[in-house]
């Protein structure tokens, strides 16, 4: 995120909208859960899975005229967005 001088801007800014996903059911946002596998201190792979449903259609078309993000903190998950150009 700290490389991504747009979203810093956005932050420093106070332009950053957070959103819980129960407040942008037309995303329709499902949790992915996401592993990584080590044997012995050795990384093996790794992978997610989760629902479908999420509606990346929408969240692509969003994505054309903002910066955004999906997140989660410990077990709430949230969208994130902010102006393109700040």
């Amino acid at each position: 995120m700290k490389k991504d001088a747009g979203v810093m801007m956005a932050l420093r800014s106070g332009q950053v909208t957070v959103q819980t996903v129960d407040e942008v059911p037309e995303l329709n946002i499902q949790p992915y859960v996401s592993f990584e596998m080590y044997k012995d201190g050795n990384h093996l792979g790794g992978g997610s899975f989760g629902p479908d449903g999420t509606n990346l259609d929408l969240y692509e078309e969003l994505g054309k005229t903002r910066g955004q993000a999906f997140g989660s903190l410990g077990n709430s998950q949230f969208l994130a967005y902010w102006p393109e150009s700040v």
